[in-house]
């Protein structure tokens, strides 16, 4: 067991370094245009929040210097000693989610510069995936008002997704946006209020693979982790079950103690 979790960690090891050391000089090199890009957007998507995520992951991936290139960094490691991939297993991994963070922040960035300065395509893109995550809350809401809210706001999109050289594009997909936000709002309320919330509602970052826009949830995310807390709800009352059915009987069962 022991064995089998070493040799995955030194075979994800490798995977870190060969990221590490196949991305880490061309982002540097393209650090400077991301910075600018960023602290250039001026729409309402590019808030402070966006703005002071993207500061955090920049200067992380500046510290990165030393570890990867200094005395004793990653460019010294043997990375066909298991021995001293084992042994800097940390470093590696850190150093790769630093990468990671700052690349998924570049392709976030670039889209919505894209977006905001007149790209059809890229904001046809993302009306895609907004229409998409609508039609799935139009199957899955049951709330009869809320459904009708969706079907307008369906409309709306389309009309928008037909004319994404319109000058007043911007303003209607920001108004657009904060609709739904209201709205799956609402859901979140009346429809997956009925357990207890025992899994965080995480708003993806700009650093994520999954982001959009700031204090932005799609439904499909919404109703996965609403799902994930009812899980957990019947998971803790199955737990609470047998044990209370082991001391009812009368036997001390090991593991029959429920830890909620």
């Amino acid at each position: 067991m022991a064995t089998n979790r070493r040799r995955k960690a030194i075979e994800q090891g490798r995977e870190d370094y060969e990221l590490v050391t196949t991305e880490y000089a061309e982002l540097g090199q393209r650090l400077g245009e991301i910075d600018i890009r960023a602290n250039s957007l001026t729409s309402a998507f590019a808030d402070n929040e966006m703005r002071k995520q993207w500061a955090e992951v920049r200067d992380r991936f500046l510290r990165m210097h030393d570890s990867v290139s200094g005395a004793g960094g990653i460019g010294g490691i043997d990375i066909n000693d298991d021995k001293q991939v084992w042994q800097n297993r940390v470093k590696l991994g850190d150093a790769a989610e630093t990468v990671r963070h700052t690349s998924n922040a570049e392709d976030n960035i670039n889209r919505l510069f894209k977006i905001e300065n007149g790209d059809a395509a890229a904001r046809c893109s993302d009306l895609t995936s907004i229409l998409d995550d609508i039609n799935e809350a139009r199957l899955g809401v049951k709330d009869k008002g809320l459904k009708a809210e969706l079907e307008v706001l369906k409309s709306r999109v389309e009309e928008l997704d037909r004319n994404p050289d319109d000058p007043e594009f911007l303003d209607k997909f920001v108004r657009v946006l904060g609709e739904y936000r209201v709205i799956l709002d609402a859901v979140k309320t009346k429809q997956f209020s009925d357990v207890k919330e025992r899994n965080p509602l995480v708003q993806p970052a700009i650093y994520e693979p999954n982001y959009f826009y700031s204090n932005y949830v799609p439904y499909m995310a919404l109703n996965s982790w609403h799902t994930s807390n009812v899980e957990a709800a019947q998971a803790a009352q199955g737990s609470s079950s047998g044990t209370n059915t082991s001391f009812s009987s009368g036997f001390s069962a090991s593991g029959g103690s429920s830890s909620y």
